[in-house]
């Protein structure tokens, strides 16, 4: 499992970033913790390639970084 910190504020963009990661990761289990003061983005399956979930979630407007934070 990877879990990201990330800025998502509202449910709706929380929708539409699970939506596009799952095209790009289908065989992902993905959901938001956005009761989390992190805004938690957790994705459970094979180790998914975190530059790629950055880049897509960056085109999406959302900044996001691995948790714990990478040194």
């Amino acid at each position: 499992m990877e879990i990201f910190v990330t800025d998502v504020e509202e449910e709706a963009k929380a929708e539409e970033c699970i939506e596009v990661l799952s095209f790009h990761f289908p065989e992902h289990r993905i959901n938001f913790d956005l009761e989390d003061k992190d805004k938690i983005l957790r994705m459970e399956g094979p180790p998914p390639d975190v530059k790629i979930i950055t880049g897509v979630l960056a085109i999406l407007k959302v900044r996001s970084r691995l948790f714990p934070e990478e040194k």
